[in-house]
């Protein structure tokens, strides 16, 4: 079966326009169509390691729950093996989020749904000779103090596992949590309840931390000005959090965007995110097309630009993945599409005279993209369709 039917995946769904827009021939080579059986509808960015891909499939599957699977180049066409299947009960459901792996070779990732209390789990996945084991790490509970729900994608840090969760919390509006391990397991502490105004509500992303283990994230609503934040988690030194806001997005198609999706730190100390509407282009139904915008810091504080501006149909619209930055400062990403807009993954290229957008992959408006897209061999690109093909989407590869 598909994904549970997701609201704030719904509502995904969703600098100058002067810069220029262009559309390139670029190869698109079908690495892997998903079927029943191995998963299907993976919302995730992928992971290559040791020549193979790693990655979740959010429904179908032996339970119809979900896999995680790992894709094996064989010679010219690519073998699945299931390193798991979710059963939708304790060992949780429907796996939406970017899997990550540890320096022993684990694997760890989070469900939307399942596990004890139905709300999504932390889970790690340990491989042995008789194969691949799941051990959950973390249920989630809402309902009731800060209690969490819905978690999204994880990131390791000092031998900890940090992240957030796009619901529940003291003011259901999401959290952000840390995993610590001791003898007897793992234990969740909530760092950061989301209020809405002011710190922002409902992050879909994961955290971000820089050189100095500063942490970041994005909150897709909320703030100020009810469009979202930028924030930063401050430890307090007594075991308590404190927030703040870098900068808070208007509401309802400013033309700065709304709703921020995601969060890239690049190697010049600029944070880089899309916005998964508003913005100066014209979608009708929607408050504006979304954006793709940079934070940069100065002695005066943060100041967001805007780099992009979708303008819907081929352009694209709502784009609400992570973005990937490589050395020549170049920005790549996806847009999710709609009814009347398409599916594409796209590059920005810096310049004197401002950022152009040239469209690499055209999927129009059957096929959907969920998910970034990630660094392959030779300069190209890697990313998943979470519908389309043969009806469970599938794994492709974009030469430039």
């Amino acid at each position: 079966m598909r994904p549970k039917n997701l609201t704030l995946l719904t509502v995904l769904a969703l600098a100058v326009f002067a810069f220029s827009s262009v559309r390139a021939a670029a190869l698109e080579k079908i690495i892997y169509y998903f079927n029943n059986a191995g998963g299907g509808y993976p919302y995730a960015s992928l992971i290559l390691k040791g020549g193979n891909l790693y990655g979740s499939a959010a429904g179908a599957g032996e339970y119809d729950n979900g896999t995680i699977f790992e894709l094996s180049p064989n010679g010219d066409t690519w073998t699945e093996t299931v390193l798991y299947a979710f059963t939708g009960g304790l060992d949780g459901s429907t796996p939406l989020s970017d899997l990550i792996f540890d320096s022993a070779g684990n694997i760890y990732g989070t469900t939307y749904w399942g596990g004890a209390y139905g709300v999504g789990v932390v889970f790690e996945l340990s491989a042995s000779e008789s194969g691949w084991t799941e051990t959950v790490l973390h249920s989630f509970r809402n309902g009731g103090g800060s209690a969490s729900a819905q978690p999204n994608r994880l990131t390791f840090q000092g031998g900890k596992l940090y992240g957030t969760t796009s619901n529940g919390g003291l003011f259901g509006l999401g959290s952000a949590f840390e995993l610590v391990h001791s003898d007897r397991g793992w234990t969740e502490n909530v760092i950061w309840n989301f209020d809405g105004p002011p710190s922002g509500g409902t992050p879909v992303g994961g955290l971000v931390f820089d050189a100095q283990g500063n942490l970041y994230g994005a909150a897709f609503g909320g703030g100020s000005g009810g469009g979202g934040v930028i924030f930063e988690l401050l430890p307090l030194g007594d075991g308590s959090w404190g927030a703040k806001v870098l900068y808070a997005f208007p509401c309802c198609g400013s033309e700065d965007g709304s709703g921020p999706v995601g969060l890239t730190l690049g190697k010049d100390g600029n944070f880089y995110g899309t916005a998964g509407y508003g913005g100066t282009g014209v979608c009708p139904g929607f408050p504006g097309c979304g954006t793709v915008w940079q934070l940069s810091h100065s002695s005066s504080g943060w100041t967001e630009t805007t780099l992009y501006n979708f303008a819907g149909g081929s352009d694209g619209i709502g784009s609400n993945s992570d973005l990937l930055l490589n050395q020549a400062g170049n920005i790549y990403g996806t847009t999710n599409g709609g009814v009347t807009s398409d599916s594409v993954v796209f590059k920005l290229t810096p310049s004197t005279s401002g950022w152009s957008k040239t469209t690499l992959l055209d999927l129009g408006t059957e096929d959907v993209l969920k998910a970034g897209v990630i660094a392959g061999p030779d300069g190209s690109l890697i990313g998943a369709n979470s519908e389309g093909g043969q009806n469970y989407g599938y794994v492709f590869e974009v030469s430039q």
